[in-house]
């Protein structure tokens, strides 16, 4: 409930990030733009995640991306990719 953590991290080209639900209401992790996810459209839940699972996202594309819950659009957090 009180966003994502940490909010911002690092990795390489191809990995991928898990994000797990420790909250006891639905998050939906999702990439900026809020509402149109238009800046990495692939890296969209399209749903909210239910507390005590998970949502894994695998990032290809080297830049660095902000991203929001859709579900709470003011909890936010940056991934940068490097080659």
């Amino acid at each position: 409930d009180a966003g994502f953590t940490p909010a911002e991290t690092t990795i390489k080209k191809g990995e991928s990030v898990t994000f797990t639900n420790s909250d006891t209401e639905d998050h939906w992790p999702a990439s900026a733009n809020h509402p149109t996810h238009d800046r990495y459209p692939e890296f969209d839940a399209k749903r909210g995640i239910p507390p005590g699972e998970s949502w894994t996202v695998t990032l290809t594309q080297v830049g660095s991306w902000a991203y929001h819950d859709h579900l709470n659009s003011a909890l936010r957090g940056k991934i940068v990719v490097s080659e």
